[in-house]
């Protein structure tokens, strides 16, 4: 396996902020909150790029601080760009300060991200958010999933652009894939397809 994951929970849900390596190589995927702490576990490495799920502000509001100090492009789906700058609909309007945000590249179902030896293929899987979507390393087999599959059932579907149909279609994509691959979601623990398929009743449907 060239990839190599490592985590720290940020926030005050908290959310799973991930740094993945390969081959010298990093970036890091949903900076939510305490950039102190994602600086400390990326430690002398520099990631080349911020990958976002989708555009709540749980996943997000590490991102001027990560820029200012890494200058690294930030990626989103472009359905979720506009939406991730809004108060309004990201929830942050409750919850944490407005911060500006400017992304480097609008991403689309089936682009890929470069990654040393690896490669992450953008899946779009809509349901929490119309831009969600789940990084997918076929060779490793790791899915950066957000906050579309969690151990034991999906995201919630009841914010503003959530769909509950677009999720299940999205569940049904994801449980498509090998049974060894390894999810790591946007909160709680890390689990499989395999594992999935056997407790979450939204992969099973």
């Amino acid at each position: 396996m060239s990839l190599q994951v490592e985590s720290v929970q940020v926030g005050p849900l908290p959310t799973n902020c991930y740094v993945a390596t390969s081959a010298g190589h990093t970036l890091v995927v949903d900076p939510g909150a305490q950039p102190d702490a994602i600086v400390e576990l990326l430690g002398e490495r520099v990631p080349e790029c911020i990958l976002l799920t989708h555009c709540h502000w749980d996943h997000l509001q590490a991102i001027p601080a990560l820029v200012a100090r890494y200058h690294a492009p930030v990626l989103i789906h472009e359905d979720d760009a506009e939406r991730a700058a809004d108060k309004s609909i990201n929830g942050g309007h409750d919850h944490a300060p407005g911060i500006d945000l400017h992304f480097d590249r609008l991403l689309h179902d089936g682009d890929t991200v470069a990654l040393g030896d690896a490669s992450f293929e953008v899946l779009h899987t809509p349901g929490h958010t119309p831009g969600g979507v789940c990084y997918y390393d076929a060779a490793d087999k790791v899915l950066f999933s957000g906050d579309t599959i969690f151990a034991g059932t999906v995201g919630r579907t009841d914010f503003e652009g959530g769909d509950p149909r677009a999720m299940m279609h999205s569940a049904e994509r994801i449980g498509k894939l090998p049974d060894d691959v390894q999810i790591y979601p946007g909160h709680d623990q890390s689990t499989t397809v395999g594992r999935e398929h056997r407790a979450n009743p939204f992969m099973r449907g």
